[in-house]
């Protein structure tokens, strides 16, 4: 090997300068595109001496330089092309990076637990744990929850986010930063449908809510509208849940927007705000509707599709949820025009692609609309699809979809059909569903005692807060009472310490909360406060408890839930306007004619003195008493039917001689004299009369044998007298 003039190897300059275009600069900015060509070329360059000019252990740096260069410029053929001329036992991470971002999840999920397997250690076991469960996430996302992920997302049996965050010797995350990062990712898991591991939510646990970091919130309440949680997958949160949500949302929204503000302190435009905040506006959006408030829904996501600036993915979410917050009762034809642009570029690839779920339920709607519109033959057929696609998690709404369109075709033995072969070969939830929709048609037959029975053997149906009311309220009306108070869950029994010490304290919560939904206050905040009086496993569910004997005490003892309201750690919400109490405080604002009947004595510091006269209150009822005095009158002279009162005109707030039934038309003016000149009735007789050839031929054809004749009038009765005066007016 050969050596420059000065002693330095030939290599050295441009690895010298390849360290540079790859390196970040001194402000932490990354490389750009250009750097990273120039880095590219002299990686190249530097191969191109081969073994005998460059060294083994440079000849590494340079080619991990290169796939580096490569991953940059996302260039994943020529990573896969460099990968394939290197020896197996090398670049195991960089083999499962490339398979991720080449969208070959299960690939790189079998690369990594393979590498795991191995007894990779260190930063290389931290790195496949992280594509292991980003694998995981992202195979549910394009699949849904029923993706069998679940075989390949466990390394040893152990939750790869369990691992990641447990505390060991020198290895798991150490910064507050890394650490929310980590459980963020965790939470975006389960909102795709996964499962929280013990570990995890027991970190997650000691986190304060005022350290949390914004995509950790994000992604715990968009978890939490997904009806997912830590330990076990949990049912839709009802209408309360759903509103707490909204507000952590809205909360999360101001505080983003808050941030955005430059160094100089120049606010930023309306533009930058909607497209940092558009993501956590549509998901606000998606939680008004759950909790009810349709109106806050479509008015959010209308203001992000006027907007802008939020991006294509946020746009189309929007666009669903307005239609969806319509429902079916107005504006169908809109709504299915905006659902069928949604559809047309969902599931592509690209930046706005909806996720297996989103795209599910859009489908899901357009079949809705379709039947509301009453075009059952294309509902029948978005069925079909629905089915082909989504079978395992619509199979019941599909059915019910289907058997509507053909109740509204008059098959209703064929109706029947679908619902009964659900009944018998379908899955549990999509019976269930069935079921349901029968109970819902029992109690609109009156048939109250039927829907019993059916909801009896739904055990969905009784262990949840509004099924059990309305089994509760059923039996109330059937005087069954007794099976009504069995209904309600057992308050906890006494526990034995150990790792069931958090299970059985929240099943407690879950009972105390199952009675406070049905309104049943005194007893929940009973059970609250055996929960705190026995101690709370963590600080966390002992908030949780406390908020809850808040909220049932409030019913009955509003000054016990003030005092321990304090207790609770104080809401960071901004308020936009004055409070309720400046509110309160504000003069009303008056009218021109109000400030001439108000007399204002400036010796009373500014109060208002009421002119002299009777109490508008007073002058109110005078007016009622001889309303009544009149229609009384009218009603004895038979003027006045008070079953029958009369419409009052509307429009007799216009003058008279501008109401329609008063004006003078037209009428009579149209027999002669319109149109346009030279055209009409008028001078075509006109033209007849100065045609001199059809007039011979009228006067040579007027016998019996040819000619136009004038139509029988055999078929006119005729008077046989004179109907008027003969002859004209005489002369006097």
């Amino acid at each position: 090997m050969s050596a420059s003039p000065d002693g330095d190897p030939p290599h050295l300059p441009s690895l010298r300068k390849l360290n540079q275009a790859t390196s970040s600069s001194d402000e932490g900015q990354a490389p750009d595109r250009k750097s990273l060509q120039r880095a590219l070329s002299l990686a190249k360059k530097l191969l191109a001496l081969g073994d005998v000019e460059l060294p083994a252990d440079v000849s590494v740096d340079v080619r991990r330089a290169l796939l580096g260069v490569h991953i940059r410029l996302e260039q994943w053929d020529e990573c896969e092309k460099f990968l394939k001329g290197e020896e197996t036992k090398r670049w195991h991470v960089e083999r499962a990076y490339v398979s991720y971002r080449a969208g070959r999840y299960d690939e790189c999920a079998r690369k990594s637990r393979a590498a795991l397997k191995g007894g990779a250690t260190g930063r290389e076991r931290t790195a496949h744990l992280h594509l292991l469960a980003q694998s995981r996430y992202r195979e549910r996302f394009s699949r849904g929850p029923g993706a069998s992920v679940d075989s390949y997302g466990m390394c040893d049996g152990r939750d790869p986010y369990d691992e990641l965050l447990a505390p060991r010797g020198g290895g798991g995350p150490e910064e507050n930063g890394e650490l929310q990062e980590v459980l963020a990712n965790a939470w975006a898991d389960v909102s795709a449908g996964g499962i929280m591991g013990p570990a995890t939510e027991e970190i997650w646990g000691k986190i304060a809510e005022e350290e949390k970091m914004e995509d950790l919130v994000f992604n715990e309440c968009t978890a939490a509208l997904r009806g997912g949680g830590g330990g076990s997958r949990t049912v839709m949160p009802d209408r309360r849940g759903a509103g707490i949500q909204a507000s952590r949302l809205l909360s999360l929204r101001s505080a983003i927007a808050s941030c955005l503000a430059s160094d100089d302190g120049t606010p930023p435009s309306d533009a930058e705000i909607t497209r940092q905040t558009c993501h956590v506006s549509a998901q606000a959006a998606h939680a008004f509707l759950l909790s009810g408030c349709a109106a806050t829904c479509a008015e959010l996501c209308t203001a992000l599709l006027d907007g802008g600036s939020a991006g294509t993915a946020v746009r189309r979410v929007a666009s669903n949820n307005v239609a969806a917050a319509r429902g079916v009762g107005r504006e169908l034809f809109d709504s299915h025009k905006r659902v069928t642009a949604v559809l047309s570029g969902a599931e592509s690839p690209g930046p706005g692609r909806l996720s297996h779920d989103q795209a599910r339920v859009v489908r899901s709607n357009r079949a809705a609309l379709l039947l509301a519109m009453g075009r059952t033959e294309e509902c029948r057929g978005a069925a079909t699809e629905l089915m082909g696609m989504y079978a395992l998690e619509e199979e019941g709404r599909i059915a019910l979809l289907e058997a509507a369109a053909l109740r509204r075709e008059k098959k209703d033995r064929e109706a029947d059909r679908v619902l009964q072969k659900i009944l018998k070969k379908g899955s549990a939830a999509a019976k269930t569903e069935v079921q349901l929709f029968y109970a819902q048609e029992k109690v609109d037959a009156g048939d109250v005692a039927g829907a019993v029975s059916i909801l009896e053997g739904l055990e969905e149906v009784r262990t949840s807060p509004a099924g059990a009311a309305t089994l509760m309220a059923m039996y109330d009306e059937m005087n069954r009472r007794s099976e009504a108070d069995a209904l309600l869950p057992p308050p906890p029994a006494t526990d034995n310490g150990g790792d069931d010490r958090r299970a059985l304290f929240r099943s407690g919560v879950a009972a105390a909360a199952f009675r406070l939904r049905l309104g049943m206050h005194a007893e929940a905040a009973t059970v609250y406060k055996a929960l705190l009086d026995g101690g709370a496993p963590s600080e966390a569910d002992r908030l949780t408890a406390i908020a809850g004997l808040v909220d049932a005490l409030s019913r009955s003892d509003p000054e016990a839930a003030m005092a321990l309201a304090e207790e609770l750690p104080p809401l960071d919400v901004k308020e936009d306007g004055p409070n309720g109490d400046e509110l309160e405080k504000m003069e009303l604002p008056r009218t021109h004619r109000i400030r001439k009947l108000i007399a204002v004595d400036q010796d009373r510091g500014g109060q208002p003195e009421r002119r002299k006269g009777k109490k508008p209150e007073a002058r109110m009822k005078e007016r009622a008493k001889a309303r009544e005095a009149y229609l009384a009158k009218l009603e004895s002279e038979g003027k006045f039917n008070p079953r029958r009162p009369a419409q009052p005109d509307p429009e007799r707030w216009i003058p008279k001689n501008q109401r329609s039934y008063n004006k003078r038309g037209r009428k009579g003016r149209s027999r002669h004299n319109i149109g346009a000149q030279g055209s009409g009735a008028g001078t075509e007789k006109d033209a007849q009369r100065l045609d001199a050839a059809a007039r011979a031929a009228r006067q040579s054809g007027g016998g019996a044998g040819g000619g136009p004749t004038k139509p029988s009038t055999a078929h006119i009765d005729v008077s046989s007298g004179h109907s008027g005066r003969k002859g004209g007016r005489r002369k006097r």
